[in-house]
């Protein structure tokens, strides 16, 4: 929820969906079978039709415009909002219902004059718009129940997908569903047809990369990490979709590197020089050697994030508390492939201003990483229930606990590696497919490659040593 921002556009894993033989119909299924009931039904000319699906409601005909008109584009992403709200407020909390309701909402006229729309910055991936109004607008403050999530908010985030057909949606939907409901991520309301409506996270703020050098919020961002990766159970019906038995990082890195060996011409002339400069075969053989002979293959597997740059982690100022928001790239992977992404983000080189050059004196001590591990481990011990079988002041159980913690460092080293390739590919065909206008993909793999090169030597011989 809240103000996040994505810093990184159209970052996916194209999944291979995996149908086992019929078993009850239960999201993410459910979305396409309200899709279906919606276009069959008589009065399908309503935009506002909508069903449960994971307790929360789904209009799949209500699209919320973001091109055009500034007023007409702030109207329909009112209306959309407004929908869900109601319909939220409605809801039997079904987990499942093909069953179609209707809302009826305020005139257009009443929508414009109690509500605002404001743009959140930042957002590649997604537009995000703040809607303001909800508890101060006497059209909606008496439809929402005092169980209402919404009470005493007076805003929403309404996020508009983009990088159509790169992300599966319903997948995606489902699996955020499913965080909320666990504890992990902040609020989801419902969805429409090209977006969702989340909590807005009052008083929370994205953090900068510089913060991440601040011992206690990056403990904290460790400790959140941990919880995701000790505490998140994928529900039956997403097991297809996140299969424990299939980490994605090696899949992702192969069919990368061979999209990037297939462009022969990038956007402009200037842009396929570029890209022959970054030597893509040398590249090739170097995810072979990475995958033969440094990253473990007995690395630990959970539902990781896949994502965490600074932008992506909310912290309220006041209390100190981190939230992890934007999951739409989390799956099932190398625990310590997080871990690596995570410190390889202190360096930055993904927003705007930054232009795909990262910061790499900004790569967190050899103190701070060993810091992070430490509360990660802790973290995840009391995630598990095991620390309470771990007293602290046995010098038995610190020295368990400085050898654990090398040994995960250990294994985070080798995924540095391959996150630096696996960012670079990706930034390779983010530039074949959408051009260096907006962001220098370019510079950014070149930065990427560059990395890896100067890490590689110091990485393996430390493996090599321990």
């Amino acid at each position: 929820g809240g103000c996040c921002v994505t810093c990184r556009s159209g970052r996916s894993y194209p999944r291979t969906i995996i149908f086992s033989s019929p078993r009850t119909i239960m999201p993410p299924s459910d979305f396409q079978k309200a899709r279906d009931a919606a276009a069959s039904a008589e009065a399908s000319s309503s935009p506002y039709l909508y069903a449960e699906v994971d307790g929360r409601p789904y209009f799949p005909t209500l699209h919320a415009k973001t091109s055009g008109d500034d007023g007409d584009n702030n109207l329909s992403i009112i209306r959309a909002a407004v929908a869900v709200v109601l319909a939220a407020a409605a809801a039997n909390g079904d987990t499942a219902s093909s069953e179609l309701s209707a809302v009826s909402i305020p005139s257009d006229e009443e929508l414009a004059g109690h509500f605002t729309v404001n743009v959140v910055s930042g957002g590649i991936t997604n537009s995000l718009y703040r809607v303001s109004g909800l508890t101060t607008s006497s059209l909606l403050a008496d439809a929402l129940p005092e169980t209402s999530e919404l009470k005493g908010h007076d805003s929403v985030l309404v996020r508009v997908f983009g990088a159509e057909g790169m992300i599966d949606r319903d997948v995606e939907n489902s699996t955020l569903a499913s965080l909320v409901d666990q504890g992990i991520a902040d609020r989801y309301l419902g969805r429409f047809a090209n977006g969702r409506l989340e909590g807005w996270l009052d008083g929370f703020r994205p953090l900068s990369k510089e913060e991440f050098a601040d011992a206690p919020t990056s403990d904290a961002i460790a400790v959140q990490m941990a919880n995701l990766h000790a505490s998140f159970v994928v529900p039956d019906y997403l097991q297809s979709f996140h299969d424990p038995s299939q980490p994605a990082m090696w899949t992702q890195l192969h069919a990368w590197m061979k999209q990037a060996l297939s462009y022969e011409q990038f956007k402009t002339e200037a842009d396929t020089d570029r890209a022959q400069k970054l030597n893509l075969s040398n590249i090739e053989a170097e995810l072979d050697h990475l995958e033969k002979e440094v990253v473990p293959a007995d690395a630990g597997v959970a539902f990781c994030h896949n994502d965490l740059l600074a932008a992506n982690i909310m912290k309220c100022p006041t209390t100190g508390r981190i939230q992890l928001i934007d999951f739409e790239y989390g799956g099932v992977n190398y625990r310590s492939f997080d871990i690596a992404n995570h410190f390889n983000e202190f360096a930055g080189g993904t927003t705007e201003e930054e232009n795909g050059v990262p910061d790499y004196s900004l790569f967190p001590t050899e103190e701070r990483q060993e810091a992070f591990v430490r509360s990660y481990i802790r973290a995840s011990k009391e995630g598990s229930g095991a620390a309470a079988t771990v007293a602290s002041s046995d010098g038995d159980s610190k020295d368990d606990e400085d050898k654990q913690v090398q040994l995960l460092l250990r294994e985070v080293h080798a995924f540095i590696l391959a996150n630096h390739l696996y960012w670079g590919l990706w930034a390779v065909n983010q530039a074949a497919m959408e051009g260096c206008d907006d962001f220098d993909y370019l510079t950014y793999a070149a930065s990427r490659f560059g990395e890896y090169q100067n890490g590689k030597a110091k990485i393996e011989a430390q493996l090599q040593s321990s």
